[in-house]
């Protein structure tokens, strides 16, 4: 009987400073390492995999002020751009494109397309 008792309360004792050490743990933070002084042509090679991703994101073709004014254009012959051609996607001309994709069952984007551009250019601005 003695050494239930014993065992019950080493097991408790153990269970209680088990739990005080956790609730002790050290929260504060450590004083960062010391930063590597890398020549500027190395840390300049060296860049983060975020910054690739944003490169290989950037590589998609911009559209030129005259392939936008083009699409301006014919948004206006087809009566859904109301404003002057001036080759900026601002959010009139944006507007008007996701117009011309409901009208077409195209997926609705906003943005210029090569489809926006062919068919654009198919149908003259008619619809």
């Amino acid at each position: 009987m003695h050494r239930k008792i014993g065992l019950l309360a080493i097991a408790m004792m153990t269970a209680v400073s088990a739990g005080s050490l956790f609730a002790q743990q050290d929260t504060t933070q450590k004083p960062a390492a010391k930063a590597e002084v890398q020549h500027p042509a190395v840390a300049k090679a060296a860049k983060p995999a975020h910054k690739m991703v944003h490169k290989a994101a950037a590589a998609k073709p911009k559209w030129t002020k005259e392939q936008i004014t083009e699409i301006q254009d014919g948004l206006a012959k087809a009566k859904l751009f109301n404003a002057k051609a001036n080759g900026h996607l601002g959010p009139q001309t944006r507007r008007a494109i996701r117009a011309f994709e409901r009208a077409n069952k195209l997926p609705v984007t906003g943005m210029p397309s090569d489809t926006l551009m062919t068919l654009l250019k198919a149908q003259g601005g008619q619809q």
